[in-house]
């Protein structure tokens, strides 16, 4: 994939996972609430959007680790599979952009 295809692509799995924070709950598990991280991928999608950069990197990056917050809120609202497959495609996009 192109560089802009990989860009657009993370803007997509950014606008999929801020549709999904905006309607979750909190975990018992996770350290940070759906608010909270919206509010990052809100600031990182609006950068990406319009410089093609990220205002925080470490920061998106640390949402998809194994133990991040994201994970458990994704499991305990339903989309867990959707994380997943979030997860992947972030994973392919954040080549392009670092």
């Amino acid at each position: 994939m192109k560089n802009e295809d990989l860009n657009m692509k993370m803007i997509q799995v950014l606008n999929h996972l801020a549709e999904f924070l905006k309607n979750s709950d909190e975990s018992l598990y996770a350290a940070e609430t759906p608010e909270q991280l919206l509010k990052i991928v809100n600031v990182n999608l609006a950068s990406m959007q319009t410089s093609g950069t990220f205002v925080s990197l470490q920061k998106v990056q640390s949402l998809f680790l194994p133990t991040a917050s994201l994970q458990d809120i994704s499991i305990d609202n339903g989309w867990g599979e959707q994380y997943i497959e979030l997860s992947k495609d972030f994973e392919l996009a954040i080549s392009a952009c670092t």
